[in-house]
C-alpha cells in the first residue's frame, strides 16, 4: 500500500526542521579569559563610558574617514560596514541568520546571560574596529588607539588570528569581516560610481 503525504505537510515541517538544524549546530564559546579579558572588566567598561555598546567611541574616527570619500563610496562602505557588524552580532542569537541566510559561526552554551552579553559586546567592538580599518584605512591609527588604550581591547588579539578561532570574539570578528569584504569584491556593486557614466551618459 502506497502512502501519499500532502505537500502541505512538507511545507509545514520545513521551518521546524530548519529551526532544529540551527539550534543543534553551534560552537561553544571560548572564555574571554583566553585574551586576558573578563566579563567584569567588560561590564565595568560599559558603565565607565556610559554607553550600551563598547564600539560607540570608535564611530567618530570612522565617520570622519568615511565622509572624506565621494558619496557613492560612502554609501558602499557604510553598507558593508553595517552588514558586517550585524553578521557578527547575529551569531549570538538562537535563530537569527546573517545576510547570506546562514549561521556558520553561531555561538551557544554560555554559562549565563551576563557572560553572553560580555562576549557579544567584545565581538561587536572588534567587528566595528576591524571592519572600519579594512574599509577606511585612514582611521586605522585612531581606531587602534581607542581599542588598545581606551577600551583596553588589544587589537593584537585580532591581528594574531591567522586562522581565525570563531569561538573567540576577536576570531569571530576577523572571520566574518573578511568574509564580508571578500564577498564585496565580487558582488558586482558599482562601488565607485563609474558605471553611471557608462549607462547614463
Amino acid at each position: 500500500m502506497k502512502l501519499s503525504i500532502p505537500l502541505s505537510s512538507y511545507l509545514i515541517s520545513l521551518p521546524l526542521l530548519l529551526r532544529h538544524h540551527l539550534a543543534s549546530s553551534c560552537t561553544v564559546p571560548t572564555s574571554l579569559d583566553a585574551g586576558g579579558l573578563s566579563t567584569d572588566m567588560v561590564i565595568s567598561k560599559l558603565e565607565a563610558i556610559a554607553a550600551p555598546y563598547l564600539f560607540l567611541p570608535l564611530a567618530d574616527p570612522y565617520i570622519t574617514a568615511l565622509v572624506a570619500a565621494e558619496s557613492s563610496i560612502q554609501f558602499r562602505l557604510a553598507n558593508l560596514h553595517g552588514t558586517n557588524v550585524y553578521n557578527v552580532v547575529a551569531m549570538y542569537d538562537d535563530t537569527a541568520l546573517d545576510i547570506y541566510g546562514k549561521q556558520d559561526y553561531r555561538l551557544c552554551s554560555f554559562t549565563n546571560s551576563t557572560d553572553k552579553r560580555a562576549h557579544e559586546t567584545v565581538a561587536a567592538a572588534y567587528a566595528f574596529a576591524y571592519s572600519a580599518i579594512t574599509g577606511a584605512p585612514d582611521c586605522e591609527a585612531d581606531i587602534r588607539n581607542i581599542m588598545d588604550n581606551v577600551l583596553e581591547l588589544p587589537m593584537a588579539l585580532l591581528d594574531n588570528q591567522v586562522i581565525p578561532d570563531t569561538s573567540t570574539p576577536w576570531g569571530l570578528a576577523k572571520a566574518t569581516i573578511d568574509q564580508g569584504y571578500n564577498f564585496g569584491e565580487t558582488d558586482g556593486w558599482n562601488a565607485d560610481g563609474s558605471l553611471y557614466n557608462t549607462y547614463n551618459s
